[in-house]
């Protein structure tokens, strides 16, 4: 008699055994793993035996996320309440320019008894045409970092940011320290990261070409903006203040006066110390008198004052002299 091979003799089996003569009762099936081949494939989520495609974070098979991907903020302007997954793609409220920096008084007058750590504070302005919710957002230089708390700026409202608040009533205190006196970058950004200003300011007085005013370098004036609307970034925008000492933190920044027409010149009879702009309308004393008509040279034998009459030598005034005898 031949030898008996136990094994699996069941072809459909994984296990076959093809020399088995006898079965033992071992085959295993692809189904009993959960496989769809005896390669220990399955099937996907397409129903294809080996295949790569998957559920993706939608419950889509063989998707890219995309189905249930958007916007999921519900402050961006653009949220997609349907959206489970955040793409980046969120958009906000675009505040450049409108929230302004507007005064800053980097080196106050000290002779004016204004030192810096009293009296230093940056100005912002509300230019967006309605109230700006402040929340959240950044307001920084080399020495200051700081974030507001819960916060609205009005509509063309003023707001200072002072190193120390008491000096200024109705400012916060940013937290920091002092402004740069040479130069500082001072940067305001909203609660999502976006550059909503920026001031790189000078003192003026860095190289011969430096156009920024220096009557702000503790001159007794500020830095403050000429009007709101202009770009702030670029210098000749900015004026030093006409109110000295200190600019005018939480008011509208200061204009030059109106002219005062008169008559400039000292030396005329009319001088007006007050006037700033020549009208043309000085007088002068005649020669030789001042403005009362004081004769202010010698008079001559005849009275006249400055004249060139004299006694000659027979006693006569403005006489022809010893042509004869007297």
């Amino acid at each position: 008699t031949s030898e008996v091979v136990l094994g699996c003799t069941d072809e459909e089996a994984c296990n076959y055994n093809s020399e088995a003569t006898a079965d033992n009762g071992s085959c295993e099936y692809a189904e009993d793993f959960g496989w769809c081949d005896c390669d220990e494939n399955i099937e996907d989520c397409a129903g294809d035996c080996g295949g790569s495609a998957e559920v993706d974070e939608c419950g889509e098979c063989g998707g890219d996320n995309s189905s249930c991907s958007g916007c999921t903020d519900d402050d961006a302007l653009n949220y997609d309440d349907d959206a489970t997954i955040d793409d980046g793609s969120c958009e906000y409220e675009n505040y450049e320019g409108a929230i302004v920096i507007n005064e800053i008084n980097y080196n106050p007058g000290a002779s004016f008894d204004q030192g810096d750590a009293e009296y230093e504070f940056i100005e912002l302005y509300n230019n967006y045409g309605a109230d700006v919710d402040l929340t959240g957002w950044n307001f920084s230089s080399t020495n200051i970092d700081f974030t507001f708390e819960e916060l609205v700026l009005p509509e063309e409202g003023y707001l200072v940011l002072a190193r120390t608040p008491e000096t200024y009533e109705g400012s916060l205190g940013h937290g920091g320290t002092s402004l740069l006196n040479n130069g500082d970058t001072i940067t305001l950004t909203d609660d999502h990261g976006q550059n909503v200003d920026s001031v790189a300011y000078s003192d003026g007085f860095q190289g011969d070409d430096d156009p920024w005013p220096p009557e702000a370098d503790a001159a007794g004036s500020t830095l403050e903006l000429i009007n709101p609307d202009l770009d702030n970034a670029v210098a000749e925008s900015w004026q030093a203040s006409y109110v000295i000492p200190g600019g005018t933190p939480g008011y509208e920044n200061s204009s030059a006066p109106d002219p005062i027409y008169g008559c400039t010149d000292e030396e005329a009879c009319n001088y007006d110390s007050n006037a700033t702009d020549n009208d043309g309308s000085c007088e002068y004393a005649e020669e030789n008198y001042d403005c009362d008509g004081n004769c202010v040279v010698e008079t001559d034998c005849n009275g006249d004052c400055g004249g060139d009459a004299a006694i000659d030598d027979c006693g006569i005034c403005d006489g022809p002299g010893a042509i004869y005898e007297c």
